[in-house]
């Protein structure tokens, strides 16, 4: 079997890839994008400027396996993602973007079919973080209807730079102390709203009578499998205990819906019993869980 390093410019792997996640069962925590153009495009920009690194386990010139390793630097993070973790052990040494990067942790997130015997019992993983994966199938949606406060409240989508830029500052606002939270720009959160799997109709915002942003929900549509996804949503401190959560929600539930799609799925920290109990209500299901580990520097 043979370690290929992908560079930027191999857009034949690059295509090989894409046809290896797309025909493969979903893994890790990663959601990547299901249109080529985005995928190829994407993962082409991140190892052009070195934001990630790619390699492929191959044999015959198939792909069996591949290490997606993703540097965040501000939060000295080092991120990955492989279809078989175990292989970790056997190539982790040959990753040479994982070498003197003393000061960074290093993280894999596994659902729960992926965790072997082997990995429970390695002293090179060690668990610290479990996130449930739940979904909400249309015929099971019970719509909530939560207190609202005295305000006016006025609901919009995304319709300028300066919308733009308010969704940054909410987003960093609501999310800067989670774990694993990288500061967003104005141009990341642009290059994702401009994917088509999600858009500027797919945010949704609650303001106050004075246009202050309140709370926002940013969904994505994934439309070959007729799913959306709740991928973000916060409520501004000043304004929490409102009703603000649930009321965003229930709309850009019933906004996707709408749509024609089947099916709803989230990511919630296990430990979040405030966001699971609503989330519970409106008839969402645990499925899955992404259980985050972290490396131990003796496997490098």
């Amino acid at each position: 079997m043979d370690l290929l390093k992908v560079n930027s410019n191999n857009e034949n792997l690059l295509d090989d890839f894409f046809y290896f996640i797309k025909n493969h069962k979903p893994h890790g925590h990663k959601d990547w994008p299901e249109i080529k153009e985005e995928f190829c495009s994407s993962l082409t920009n991140e190892l052009y400027e070195k934001k990630s690194f790619l390699y492929l386990v191959t044999e015959s010139k198939t792909i069996l396996n591949y290490f997606y390793i993703k540097f965040e630097k501000s939060i000295k993070r080092i991120i990955l993602l492989s279809y078989n973790p175990e292989d970790l052990i056997k190539y982790s040494k040959c990753l040479l973007e994982l070498k003197n990067k003393k000061n960074y942790s290093i993280e894999i997130g596994l659902r729960d079919f992926e965790i072997s015997k082997f990995i429970k019992n390695s002293s090179y993983f060690k668990i610290y973080k479990h996130y449930n994966l739940m979904d909400l199938k249309k015929i099971d949606y019970a719509p909530t209807n939560p207190v609202i406060s005295q305000h006016n409240l006025i609901f919009k989508n995304i319709e300028n730079s300066e919308d733009i830029k308010n969704l940054v500052k909410i987003q960093n606002e609501c999310f800067n102390d989670h774990h694993g939270y990288e500061i967003n720009t104005y141009v990341s959160i642009k290059n994702e709203l401009n994917l088509k799997s999600t858009s500027y109709k797919n945010v949704h915002v609650i303001c106050n009578e004075e246009k202050n942003w309140m709370a926002y929900a940013w969904m994505f549509v994934y439309k070959e499998k007729a799913t959306g996804k709740l991928s973000m949503c916060g409520v501004r401190k000043q304004f929490r205990s409102l009703g603000l959560a649930q009321k965003i929600i229930n709309i850009a539930i019933q906004k996707l819906f709408d749509q024609g799609l089947n099916k709803i799925i989230l990511e919630v920290d296990n430990e979040n019993h405030a966001a699971k109990k609503i989330y519970s209500k409106m008839g969402f299901k645990t499925y899955d869980n992404i259980n985050w580990y972290t490396l131990k520097p003796e496997l490098i």
